[in-house]
């Protein structure tokens, strides 16, 4: 009897280690190389360009709720054609949260875009695993490869939760059962 308990504790120890997803860091790339123009008379109508991160198609699986962080990456440059160009980045809806600037002038352009997502877009994340992005500017610059880094904690899946009650519950009855 002894022996079956013990095979059952292992057995549910092992379904517990496989059916919870564990920290680490997922990145998301999206290649790409797009040209950006304003329109219009001086080019008062900005340009724009959107695309999305989808963490559900990775190969290292990413559990909705599970991202605590996250660094977004954007290669942003000048094509040197134009006096001075800037860029409004909006990640997610515009709610200042994780959104920023960028901005060049011919021949002076800053590496590109980076910043850490704040609470607005890591809870849009962690909702579907999508992330939104929104790049508008004056002048005429490119958009190259956008880079979503992000830190995801230990979820247990709620199957896991549900399997461990009955294996509490076959133990107890065991249990009873033996000292009855």
């Amino acid at each position: 009897m002894k022996r079956n308990i013990f095979k059952s504790v292992i057995v549910a120890a092992a379904l517990a280690f496989s059916a919870s997803s564990f920290a680490g860091v997922i990145t998301d790339i999206v290649e790409q190389d797009s040209y950006v123009t304003s329109t219009g008379f001086f080019g008062v109508t900005p340009g724009s360009y959107s695309y999305q991160h989808n963490l559900n198609d990775n190969p290292i699986p990413f559990t909705l709720g599970s991202a605590v962080s996250a660094n977004l990456s954007i290669n942003i440059y000048d094509d040197d054609d134009f006096i001075g160009e800037a860029a409004i980045i909006q990640v997610e809806s515009l709610d200042l949260d994780s959104e920023g600037l960028w901005g060049a002038l011919s021949g002076v352009a800053a590496p590109g875009w980076v910043n850490d997502l704040q609470i607005e877009a890591l809870v849009a994340l962690n909702a579907d695993g999508f992330l939104d992005v929104a790049i508008s500017g004056f002048g005429d610059f490119r958009v190259g490869d956008s880079i979503l880094t992000v830190t995801t904690a230990d979820v247990p899946e709620p199957a896991l939760l549900v399997l461990f009650g009955i294996g509490l519950a076959g133990l107890g009855f065991a249990r009873r059962k033996q000292n009855a």
